[in-house]
């Protein structure tokens, strides 16, 4: 009887013993960025697909982007949603594209974290990839148009965000002579080669450089110093100031009246 209940015993924990030695279900990667063999535009949201759900939040350290050298590269932000990991990069803000989370024609890695690592990705039941993940792809050249592809472009293209919204618009001089330009969505550094010009009301014009302070999808900043102004001055950007998939400014907006802070 002894030995009965013993190998009846041992018939049930064998089961569980073998289901603890494998405490993890396997997550795959269905797809990742490079998959198709094209390079990747600099602003292009870098999209990773699972076989199966991930939890909202993704640990600090699941992933990581190195570029040829092993120097990481610091992305904008990343979020989930379902199946898919999206990586947001931060936009260039030089006209070479050399400051943004991807340079133009360039070879990077993009390494997901597996099982062992306390930070592997995992689903909400557990299941995890085991051992590192390394998806590689290629970025586009800076002369290729498409380097920068934009979002879907806004209905109204291109806007300044100044108070007041007339037509021409107005913008507040600083005491440093610094002017500010927020703009309803991010802008191409490549078409930031032509500087702004101040026009004075008796006839003179004055190149005045542009500083592009702040790029984003949801917003950019641009700068620009005026130190010698007058009452009636105004302020004309380039002709050929562009977002990312050629999304223009529009003309209505170029020339801006300028006036002193209160």
């Amino acid at each position: 009887m002894t030995r009965t209940l013993a190998a009846l015993a041992l018939a049930v924990l064998t089961p569980l013993a073998c289901e603890r030695a494998t405490p993890y279900a396997s997550l795959r990667i269905v797809e990742g960025p490079g998959s198709d063999g094209r390079a990747l535009a600099l602003d292009q949201p870098l999209r990773v697909e699972f076989d199966r759900p991930l939890p909202a939040a993704m640990r600090a350290g699941a992933f990581a982007i190195l570029d040829a050298a092993g120097a990481p590269r610091e992305a904008a932000s990343h979020e989930v949603a379902g199946r898919y990991l999206m990586i947001h990069p931060r936009l260039p803000r030089r006209p070479d594209l050399s400051d943004g989370t991807l340079r133009p024609g360039a070879h990077y890695r993009l390494i997901l974290r597996g099982v062992p690592h306390l930070v592997a990705v995992r689903s909400p039941e557990g299941a995890a990839l085991i051992g590192d993940r390394v998806l590689e792809f290629e970025t586009l050249p800076r002369d290729d148009p498409a380097a920068l592809v934009g979002g879907v472009p806004s209905r109204d293209g291109l806007r300044l965000l100044l108070p007041g919204g007339g037509i021409p618009p107005l913008a507040v001089v600083g005491g440093d002579g610094m002017v500010e330009l927020p703009l309803s969505g991010p802008l191409d550094p490549r078409t930031l080669l032509a500087p702004a010009r101040l026009l004075q009301p008796g006839g003179g014009a004055v190149e005045a450089p542009l500083e592009l302070a702040v790029n984003s999808a949801a917003g950019s900043l641009l700068r620009v110093h005026v130190p010698q102004w007058g009452p009636g001055a105004v302020l004309e950007l380039p002709e050929g100031l562009e977002g990312p998939g050629g999304v223009r400014l529009s003309a209505a907006m170029r020339r801006i009246r300028l006036r002193g802070a209160p």
